[in-house]
C-alpha cells in the first residue's frame, strides 16, 4: 500500500497531509515519519488525514502513540482533518471521544490539545 507524506511548517506548526492507506503494512512507516518529525522538529503538530482512503487499527495505534509523544514532549498534537474511513475506524475502536470523531466532538479541528495552555 502507497503511503504519502506532505509536510508544510508555519510559524512552529508542522502540518503533514497524508494521503494513501494506513495498514499492519505500513503502519511502522508511518510511525517512524510522526517520530522522527516530532524528535527532530520539535514543533506543535497537524495531522490532515483527508487523503486517506483507509485506515486499520494498526493507525489508530500509531495516533494514540504520537499524541502521548507529544504529550511527553509538551507540544500540541491536533487531528485537523479526516476522512469517513479514518473516522469510521477510530470510532469503531471506541476512540471517537479520545480522538475527537465521537458525538459532541468538534468536527475535526483542533480537537486533540494535549499540551498545557501557555
Amino acid at each position: 500500500m502507497k503511503l504519502c507524506f506532505v509536510n508544510d511548517n508555519v510559524r512552529g506548526t508542522s502540518t503533514v497531509r497524508v494521503s494513501g492507506e494506513v495498514d499492519m503494512s505500513n503502519a511502522p512507516v508511518f510511525a517512524r515519519y510522526l517520530r522522527d518529525l516530532v524528535d527532530n522538529d520539535r514543533q506543535d503538530l497537524e495531522l490532515d488525514l483527508s487523503g486517506v482512503g483507509f485506515m486499520d487499527s494498526s493507525g489508530v495505534a500509531v495516533l494514540l502513540d504520537v499524541c502521548r509523544q507529544m504529550e511527553e514532549v509538551g507540544l500540541r498534537f491536533s487531528l485537523v482533518a479526516s476522512s469517513s474511513p479514518v473516522t469510521r475506524v477510530i470510532e469503531a475502536v471506541g476512540l471517537g471521544e479520545v480522538l475527537g470523531t465521537g458525538p459532541g466532538q468538534p468536527k475535526l479541528h483542533m480537537v486533540l490539545d494535549l499540551a498545557e495552555p501557555a
